[in-house]
């Protein structure tokens, strides 16, 4: 996914949220769909799209695993955004840069739901 291809993606995604009144936070993944781009791309790409999420009143994070955070992502220039490490392990050994959630389990179990969840810490005091 390019940068271009990033924004038309928001002002779409802008435009259905502004239907709803939501309150929260919103993650962008750094990840999916950016395989092909360099390191700054993907910098830009994270930093453009919490920018676009801030704007518009929301609070922004970028969701990625410890090995995007340390070697795809310019993880210590996004000042200002919360950090959510994906790392399953029982103790993260991410130091790259603070972390305000971590996930450490996809394996997790819910009452009243039949496929394995999730499991996340927030130190993020809500």
């Amino acid at each position: 996914m390019n940068i271009n291809r990033l924004r038309s993606n928001f002002i779409l995604w802008i435009r259905l949220l502004s239907r709803q009144t939501l309150d929260g936070e919103f993650w962008q993944t750094g990840q999916k769909g950016a395989h092909n781009m360099g390191r700054v791309s993907k910098r830009t790409s994270a930093h453009t799209a919490a920018v676009k999420e801030t704007k518009v009143g929301y609070k922004a994070g970028i969701y990625a695993n410890k090995t995007w955070f340390t070697t795809h992502i310019d993880t210590p220039s996004l000042t200002g955004y919360k950090i959510w490490l994906a790392q399953y392990a029982a103790a993260p050994s991410y130091n790259r840069t603070k972390y305000d959630m971590w996930q450490y389990s996809s394996k997790g179990r819910i009452s009243g739901i039949s496929t394995d969840v999730d499991m996340n810490i927030s130190y993020m005091g809500y």
